[in-house]
């Protein structure tokens, strides 16, 4: 009786291992992607504006879906914006009227409609209807207004208001926060629905934190203004320097 050959059995190749240990870790993400895709159809994503306005080619106003011969603003940018909309070529015998500061102008939106109603009926006949868009955003510096300045001069205004001053030094926190430099990869990864899931999560905790430690610090301090920014102590060249900057961006925005 012979005896059976036996074949030997051959190992895998250091390609196709790699590859197969790779399946699993493959399907793990595309379950999580799927799971957190439908918990998205209940739970929206946060709304982000990466760079926080800090890229010149980040645009405050974009082209209405719903119509492209309206603006709006950038719904990335609703976070700090009030929402606004208005026709991307100014009607004949319109006064066009952008007032650019922080959360002072802001929070204006709701007077700006009687104030449009006074300039129109002081400057009738010259002209019959004003616009006045609100380009305040939460906690924006001259260093960002320059850039919605520029901006702004796309839409033929006849005048840009320019109310700001007091966060000149709120805005250098705002953009240690941006983390510029990661940008391109935050691009990357929010395309993914478990990234935006785990990232919203993220968010909610620190902001939850930043929300208690706000009011501790207003039980504690009388002083109006609770900022985490004035907690820290700028040197006098530091104040020196954000002055000098203020007044640079300012002459830029008179220049524009």
């Amino acid at each position: 009786m012979t005896e059976a050959v036996r074949k030997p059995i051959g190992r895998l190749g250091w390609a196709k291992t790699v590859i197969f240990s790779l399946i699993p870790l493959a399907a793990l993400l595309a379950a999580m992607e799927g799971g957190a895709r439908i918990l998205e159809l209940w739970i929206p994503p946060r709304i982000v504006d990466l760079g926080q306005g800090f890229l010149p080619g980040s645009r405050l106003f974009v082209p209405d879906p719903a119509d492209p011969a309206m603006l709006i603003t950038n719904p990335d940018r609703l976070v700090s914006f009030q929402n606004q909309r208005f026709a991307r070529v100014k009607a004949p015998g319109t006064m066009r009227l952008f007032i650019l500061g922080g959360s002072s102008v802001n929070y204006l939106q709701y007077e700006l409609p009687h104030m449009a109603e006074r300039l129109r009926q002081a400057l009738a006949p010259r002209f019959q209807e004003v616009e006045i868009i609100n380009c305040g955003g939460l906690s924006y510096g001259t260093h960002r207004l320059v850039l919605i300045a520029a901006e702004a001069l796309d839409y033929a205004p006849d005048a840009l208001l320019i109310y700001s001053g007091h966060n000149e030094f709120e805005e250098l926190e705002q953009l240690d926060l941006a983390h510029l430099r990661l940008l391109p990869l935050q691009r990357l990864l929010s395309h993914f629905a478990a990234y935006r899931f785990a990232r919203d999560r993220i968010a909610g905790i620190q902001i939850a934190r930043l929300e208690e430690d706000r009011r501790r610090r207003e039980l504690a301090d009388s002083v109006p203004d609770t900022s985490r920014t004035w907690n820290r102590i700028f040197t006098p060249e530091e104040i020196r320097e954000r002055m000098a900057a203020f007044g640079r961006n300012l002459s830029t925005m008179i220049e524009l």
